[in-house]
């Protein structure tokens, strides 16, 4: 699987979305910048894989992503909180955009990250790529304005807490 990386503007989003109209990729491109603007500790890394954009078929390994980019918020003390933004391919066969908090898990059984908030934003229908993406990146820009506490998120969620010794 080839995995390529950068700033979004430095894809060809042709070839990653060729149903997408050329307006619904500018629109990407001005949301991903948002979203680049808005990260107090430095850009995030877009990774996108040339080989996801046909649909894998419903019987295709897991999710598959078309766009990703991971934004750490905290990581110090044994303990992590981050972003995730995703455009990937539903088992359906449907483009879905996607943002998620997630932190470490504490629990007795490591999970390894726990979700405590996600947005799904299904493209198709009324909705066009450019708007999910816009929406999702909409909410992941309010995320980076918020808390970046990872203890703040397990007690929305509720979610175990650090052991203290």
């Amino acid at each position: 699987m080839t995995v390529m990386s950068g700033a979004l503007s430095c894809t060809t989003l042709e070839v990653l979305f060729p149903g997408a109209e050329a307006a619904d990729r500018e629109r990407l491109l001005r949301a991903a910048a948002a979203v680049d603007a808005a990260c107090i500790s430095g850009q995030p890394v877009w990774q996108w894989f040339p080989g996801h954009p046909v649909f894998p078929g419903a019987d295709g390994p897991g999710v598959s992503e078309i766009l990703l980019a991971e934004i750490p918020l905290y990581d110090a003390d044994s303990d992590w909180l981050g972003l995730e933004f995703t455009v990937e391919w539903t088992k359906d066969g449907e483009l879905n955009a996607c943002v998620a908090v997630g932190v470490q898990c504490l629990c007795e059984a490591n999970h390894g990250t726990h979700y405590v908030d996600t947005l799904n934003v299904p493209v198709g229908g009324e909705t066009p790529l450019g708007d999910a993406f816009e929406a999702a990146a909409a909410q992941l820009i309010g995320w980076l304005a918020g808390a970046h506490d990872p203890e703040w998120w397990r007690n929305q969620a509720p979610l175990p807490s650090p052991v203290v010794e």
